[in-house]
């Protein structure tokens, strides 16, 4: 493998060039790691040789966790960590690190010559020409916090794990054979004859005794069984618990009208179209074609304008970049054309097709829109400044009245539900609309009996809620006495089901015996050509069994039957379809490409899991976690 790598050292640096230093990796911000551990500092991760110290394991991840943190909105380092950033970002270390070692053993080394041709053909180091720029690269080391020694270790570092990762990875094939059969999978068409049994066509059977009705409900609890059910205490605090509470100084509003007066006023808007000539003759010409009735938008085609390029569209006098031309066309009371007007550009005629007169910004017009957006943005903060203060009540204990009473937070009863949210008589205890309302449910159900839950804050609705469960309702089967009609009423859908099922066997086996599918019902269809991802009845529900059995016959004239809703089919496979060449040969890279990419991420999987069991990996969990 060794010599492997070296023999494709050209190959590697041109494949890698730009997508590993396309100066991502000083994005993170991370500083040169190969600065001395801080002494005296306790060893938190050991892979192999390489021990690293707290300090050293913050610097290496750090910067990196705070870029991840910004990218999913802004997170603290307990939700990263929740998120799973944290194991994320040690998972990368850990196998670089071992990726180094491994790199190091196999005598795997980046000579100068390679380093300096990907420095030099990397564009962020480039000047304006496409030239290496000496200046500029270390300007962007140095706002990237590099040292140029630094720099050079860390790049020749990745350039050898690239080498090692790329060589595992190009020995990652799939054989043409493989990719036949797939393709031949994928592509594969089958068409069947079939017949449709409905439910609504099966036999009512005769009324059970009431004993056997009786025996039904107990030889089948799960039928019977009610949910648990839990009810309490809910608490919300969200803009309307907190929006009163609010005040609002005439100096606020206002301020924000001074801050916030371009919203309120609308400049005057001209609907404009234009004509450019290159001399004044020609638009003097042109200007005496239009007085003297001649349509604009002919004279300016004449003058050799494109049609599409005569609108400049409703515009502001600042729109226009030319201050002649902006006076001119400002300058008109109403509508009309302009005199020709010179700019850098050229000879202009502008036409005024209509004036939309500006609003000026009036404060009492203002007022109540300010008001309203001020006391949102300050009722956003209350919630969130509401919300610490109730955490802070309830990890000392305090109870949800406590926090009701003392934030304005809502507090109502929330009734016994199931995790569906329904009461024992089915209706909804928590109405669909309620935001958050999944998250109560869950809280609801995970929080033990008089307890009182932490805050969960509802994504997207800026509001927080909490649980208190008071009572619970246990599973248990319900008596036969109160659930006789649901039983009479499953005892009877089974019986029809039963009934369905045996006459779909009945009929599959009569055509495996050679009779046609068509003589036994007059009503069975011929299905179109479909594929694996296709449908054999697309206007019949769903019939996964029969599907599947379908593509798992081998030969024309197998019969399979199942379940497809609450009804049965049966079905006679009619043909085989392979796919054409062209089908084929056009499916073929697409596909080849995917599996190549699978493979080669597996192999790449398969030797950094095997580096990492041979440089064995240690971690102080309670160190990291502290850390982190």
């Amino acid at each position: 493998m060794l010599q492997a790598m070296r023999g494709r050292g050209a190959t590697w640096v041109a494949r890698i060039l730009f997508s590993l230093l396309a100066l991502s990796f000083l994005g993170w911000g991370i500083t040169d790691y190969l600065r001395p551990a801080t002494p005296g500092t306790q060893t938190v991760l050991t892979v192999g040789d390489r021990k690293l110290n707290g300090m050293e394991v913050q610097r290496l991840l750090g910067p990196q966790l705070d870029q991840l943190r910004a990218m999913f909105g802004g997170i603290d380092r307990e939700q990263a960590k929740r998120f799973g950033l944290v194991d994320q970002a040690m998972d990368q270390l850990v196998a670089r690190l071992t990726i180094d070692q491994e790199a190091a053993k196999l005598g795997l080394l980046i000579s100068d010559d390679v380093l300096r041709q990907t420095i030099q053909t990397n564009p962020a180091f480039a000047a304006a020409n496409g030239q290496f720029d000496r200046a500029r690269f270390a300007a962007v080391l140095a706002q990237a916090g590099y040292t140029e020694a630094g720099f050079l270790a860390q790049l020749r570092g990745d350039l050898s794990r690239a080498a090692l990762t790329i060589a595992v990875a190009s020995g990652a094939d799939v054989p043409d054979e493989v990719i036949s059969r797939l393709l031949t999978y994928r592509l594969e068409k089958r068409a069947a004859e079939y017949v449709y049994l409905d439910p609504a066509t099966a036999p009512v059977p005769t009324a059970p005794s009431e004993e056997a009705l009786a025996a039904f409900h107990k030889d089948n609890p799960a039928l019977f069984t009610a949910p648990e059910r839990r009810g309490g205490k809910l608490l919300v605090l969200d803009t309307a618990a907190v929006v009163d509470q609010v005040k609002i100084s005439d100096k606020d509003l206002r301020d924000a009208f001074e801050t916030r007066i371009e919203e309120f006023q609308q400049p005057e808007r001209r609907l404009i179209e234009q004509m450019l000539v290159n001399d004044e003759a020609a638009a003097k010409a042109a200007a005496e074609k239009i007085n003297g009735g001649a349509e604009f938008a002919t004279v300016a085609v004449e003058a050799g304008q494109s049609a599409d390029s005569i609108a400049l569209g409703e515009i502001t006098k600042a729109d226009l970049p030319d201050a002649a031309l902006a006076d001119a066309a400002f300058a008109l009371p109403q509508p009309g054309v302009t005199a020709p007007v010179k700019t850098a550009f050229g000879w202009h005629l502008l036409r005024i097709v209509s004036i939309t007169p500006g609003v000026d910004a009036n404060f009492e017009t203002a007022k109540p829109i300010l008001e309203a957006s001020i006391r949102q943005d300050r009722a956003l903060d209350l919630i969130f400044e509401r919300s610490n203060k109730i955490e802070d009540l309830l990890s000392a204990g305090g109870s949800l009245d406590d926090a009701a009473a003392a934030t304005g937070a809502r507090l109502t009863d929330l009734p016994p539900v199931d995790r569906r949210g329904l009461t024992a008589a089915g209706t909804p205890g928590l109405a669909e609309e309620f935001p958050g309302r999944s998250q109560v449910l869950t809280t609801l159900f995970a929080t033990e009996t008089g307890k009182s839950s932490r805050l969960v804050e509802v994504k997207g609705n800026n509001s927080f809620l909490a649980v208190r469960v008071g009572e619970i309702v246990a599973a248990a089967v319900q008596p036969f006495d109160t659930v006789r009609d649901a039983a009479l009423t499953a005892w009877t859908d089974a019986q029809k089901d039963k009934a369905l099922a045996d006459q779909a066997e009945t009929l599959a086996n009569a055509v495996r015996g050679g009779k046609a599918l068509a003589d036994l019902v007059p009503a069975a269809r011929t299905s179109v050509p479909f594929d694996r991802r296709g449908s054999l009845a697309p206007d019949l529900p769903p019939a996964p069994t029969v599907q599947t059995g379908l593509f798992d016959a081998p030969a024309v004239g197998a019969v399979v039957s199942g379940k497809a809703g609450s009804g049965y089919i049966v079905a006679r496979l009619a043909a085989i379809t392979p796919p054409s060449a062209e089908e084929a040969e056009a499916a073929r890279t697409a596909l080849k490409g995917e599996l190549t990419e699978q493979a080669r991420n597996d192999a790449i999987a398969a030797v950094r899991q095997a580096l990492q069991n041979r440089y064995k990996v240690s971690q102080d969990r309670a160190a990291l976690d502290k850390l982190f």
